[in-house]
């Protein structure tokens, strides 16, 4: 195995460090654990009709990344985070304007994108048609794979009879001329929000749900992260103009800002997602904000982790 450059990837944490990294860690586990009972109280209180799937779904896959944070921040591994917040935050935009209004078109409009879109995959798989032909071509340009034709999918036939047959169906119709009207007006990077007049894209639906902020602070910040192109700030440490290098991966310096994120995320969705679908468990909310609240009033004001002053 080998070895790191311990300035670079420290494998071990020292003692006090991995207390406080800890603690932030199982704060947002106490969240997860919330989130796990309320997707249980959705479960139990609906009839789980197609339209009340997408906002419960979106649900899950915003506490899995919340998850997924508690993890690498016990590890101290925080940049990743940053990634995760961001799609976690698209998951409280999408679950808002699910639950907004119109709850049963919105929810329609993302089955009838989602099944088309996954349609499109398996067309890329049948061996003969012109999306299999046109991704073809474009791995025959590639630099690793110019030798290779994508792969197929045995029985894709079947596959594509019976999502033809669900999109075909009457439940879908009123979706599939909204589908394509809209697609007519927008030509292109058409998304399930954008049908019925929606907004066109992530900026748009922000601004639709009055998360100007939200937008502008977080998610643009976060975006650069998530593209690859967040390499400076934090990332060089220097004594002097001669004497620099990179700083250490699993730098903890910003795991207290993530706690704080993933804890007013957490509040955020809940209150919309309990308020919207299960008001009876709006006490349930209201104890668990109390018993967070003096750690959630910490992470405001002290300083957990002190800035290392050669890190800019």
């Amino acid at each position: 195995m080998t070895n790191p450059i311990d300035d670079i990837v420290p494998r071990k944490l020292e003692s006090g460090l991995e207390n406080i990294l800890h603690k932030f860690s199982f704060a947002i586990e106490d969240l997860v654990n919330f989130g796990s009972n309320v997707l249980k109280w959705d479960i139990e209180n609906s009839s789980l009709k197609d339209e009340e799937l997408p906002a419960l779904l979106f649900l899950r896959n915003f506490i899995e990344q919340i998850d997924a944070i508690s993890i690498l921040i016990k590890a101290s591994s925080i940049e990743p985070c940053k990634s995760l917040l961001r799609t976690s935050l698209e998951n409280i935009f999408y679950i808002e304007y699910l639950l907004e209004q119109s709850n049963y078109n919105r929810a329609m409009s993302f089955l009838y994108w989602y099944r088309l879109n996954e349609k499109q995959k398996l067309k890329k798989r049948d061996g003969i048609s012109d999306e299999y032909n046109r991704l073809a071509n474009k791995f025959s340009k590639d630099k690793l794979l110019n030798n290779c034709s994508p792969p197929t999918i045995e029985g894709v036939d079947k596959l594509l009879t019976y999502s033809d047959s669900i999109l075909n169906s009457e439940k879908y119709q009123l979706f599939k001329v909204e589908y394509e009207r809209t697609k007519l007006k927008l030509k292109n990077n058409i998304t399930w929000y954008s049908l019925f007049d929606g907004p066109k894209n992530i900026f748009e639906l922000a601004e639709r749900l009055n998360r100007h902020a939200l937008y502008e602070e977080l998610f643009k910040q976060f975006s650069f992260s998530t593209h690859g192109t967040d390499i400076l700030k934090g990332k060089i440490k220097s004594n002097n103009l001669k004497n620099y290098g990179v700083s250490q991966i699993r730098n903890p310096m910003e795991a207290q800002n993530i706690t704080k994120n993933c804890l007013n995320f957490c509040f955020i969705v809940f209150d919309i997602f309990i308020k919207h679908r299960i008001p009876t468990k709006q006490n349930d909310l209201n104890n668990l904000y109390l018993g967070l609240k003096s750690f959630n009033n910490e992470l405001s004001q002290k300083e957990f982790i002190k800035v290392k002053k050669n890190d800019s």
